[in-house]
């Protein structure tokens, strides 16, 4: 799995629903430094937390 695509997968859906990084840690559960790294590439989620609430 590719962190770089994945991360811009994620930022990409969260603006399509025009959520902050904020409501998608809520949503998410995770915390705001877990969704930067997602994001930026720097990481991946350990699971696919995104699936009900992004999909």
């Amino acid at each position: 799995m590719d962190a770089k695509a994945t991360g811009g997968l994620i930022a990409r859906r969260r603006k399509e629903k025009n959520w902050s990084q904020g409501e998608l840690t809520e949503r998410l559960r995770v915390t705001d430094k877990a969704v930067s790294r997602w994001e930026t590439g720097r990481g991946l989620p350990d699971e696919n937390p995104w699936a009900p609430g992004l999909a």
